[in-house]
């Protein structure tokens, strides 16, 4: 659901949502967080988190809304996300319960 305090944005490209955010109402500082899913983990949810992270925005990854087109590079980038050398902590979340 969305409300009053949230946006909805569907975007293909890793960098577009920051203009997105932009144009829909007021600029990035208004974003204190954002929800991350996606096909590829490795290829768009990655990067968009670190960018996120930079940012000042705290990066909420669905996992289990999150695909992969490389089991492996998908685990290397879970991985990444998670080590202690990486300057952020994404927040990670469950879609469903099980």
């Amino acid at each position: 659901m969305v409300g009053h305090n949230t946006i909805a944005i569907d975007l293909i490209y890793v960098t577009a949502w920051a203009k997105a955010i932009s144009a829909a109402g007021g600029g990035l500082a208004l974003v204190s967080s954002m929800g991350l899913v996606g096909v590829a983990i490795e290829i768009g949810i990655e990067p968009t988190a670190r960018h996120a992270a930079d940012l000042g925005i705290v990066p909420v990854i669905v996992e289990d809304a999150c695909g992969s087109g490389h089991a492996e590079a998908a685990q290397r980038s879970v991985e990444a996300l998670n080590s202690p050398e990486t300057p952020f902590s994404p927040t990670w979340m469950r879609f469903a319960t099980r």
